[in-house]
């Protein structure tokens, strides 16, 4: 599984469904498209300043290397760990493209592709239920994006002391060590 980001227009509130018309989802980590074409990887994705500025450090990398007499395989190294840095780089350059245009982070997502990413973030954004979950009329609401579970503790170990759990108490080696002796 893979992580995602979850950007839409930075003035959006969530439910609004169209903000989802230039919400983007951005997987995280190594992107292979950038180390096999990295300037068309750039373009594809509209990242014209990335790419100005890649071909930039890229020539003046080879010069500067071939101007200081390094070896030709010295050079052909520095050029291959240079678009390894961009290839593991490529999705952050293009988080910050999106927040300079306008999109804010506004969530992350776990899935296993990115049609299921968006489905899940878009599902999160406009407050649905996950796919597949009956939406018939009288069902419980769905529990709002966030929210946690508050897991309650088995009743056998309150039964030897005679009382309830408290609110927010925690089970540990001394359960009672805030009761007043």
């Amino acid at each position: 599984m893979a992580v995602y980001t979850f950007h839409v227009p930075a003035g959006a509130s969530p439910g609004d469904r169209l903000a989802l018309e230039r919400a983007e989802v951005v997987r995280d980590g190594f992107s292979w498209a950038a180390l096999i074409f990295q300037l068309l990887w750039c373009l594809w994705n509209r990242l014209w300043l990335v790419a100005a500025g890649f071909l930039a450090l890229s020539f003046a990398l080879s010069f500067g290397l071939e101007w200081a007499g390094v070896p030709e395989a010295a050079v052909g190294i520095a050029g291959l760990l240079f678009v390894l840095l961009f290839a593991f780089e490529a999705n952050n350059l293009r988080r910050l493209t999106l927040e300079r245009r306008g999109l804010a982070l506004r969530g992350v997502v776990v899935a296993d592709s990115a049609q299921e990413a968006e489905r899940r973030a878009f599902a999160i954004w406009l407050g649905e239920r996950e796919a597949g979950e009956s939406h018939a009329a009288g069902a419980p609401a769905a529990k709002p994006p966030g929210a946690q579970l508050q897991p309650r503790p088995p009743a056998h170990i309150y039964a030897s002391s005679g009382r309830e759990p408290r609110e927010g108490e925690v089970i540990g080696l001394f359960p009672a060590a805030e009761e007043p002796r």
